[in-house]
């Protein structure tokens, strides 16, 4: 392939993420958490829990204080970055998120980037998330209150 040239195939990446150990996992079995596309025309992500994940829109990372008790389920769509420039706030960004870990324990997190991504082959359609970026706390174990 010449240096110029769009590829029409990316590598495969780690699915899933282990929230307590802190590392990329190709086995979902071992995730806290991963991201898998969906067939929607939009372009969305489906976030799953294994163990659970709960929404709590509109508020930010830093202001979840405790783990919420109930409202968990095992996948939550979420609607990719636009990719039309418009450098607005993207709902994410004011999302929190809590997920149940493998062992238990409770972590919360947020998307801090969700990258629009381009369509291979000059097409028009495609999944348009091409990087996704986020932090994530963990409560101590036994706990759902959260330090910071």
């Amino acid at each position: 392939m010449l240096p110029h040239e769009v590829p029409t195939t990316l590598p495969p990446c780690a699915p899933g993420f282990d929230l307590e150990n802190g590392r990329l996992v190709t086995d979902v079995s071992q995730a806290d958490v991963y991201m898998c596309g969906t067939e929607i025309a939009s372009g969305a992500l489906t976030e799953a829990g294994p163990q659970g994940v709960a929404l709590l829109a509109g508020q930010m990372v830093c202001d979840v204080l405790d783990a919420p008790a109930s409202d968990y389920t095992s996948e939550i769509l979420i609607h990719t970055a636009s990719n039309t420039g418009t450098n607005e706030l993207l709902p994410e960004r004011s999302t929190a998120f809590v997920v149940k870990t493998r062992n238990g324990r409770y972590a919360k997190l947020n998307l801090d980037f969700n990258g629009p991504g381009g369509c291979l082959n000059g097409g028009s359609s495609g999944i348009g998330a091409l990087g996704m970026r986020f932090m994530w706390r963990l409560a101590p174990a036994g706990s759902t209150a959260f330090a910071d």
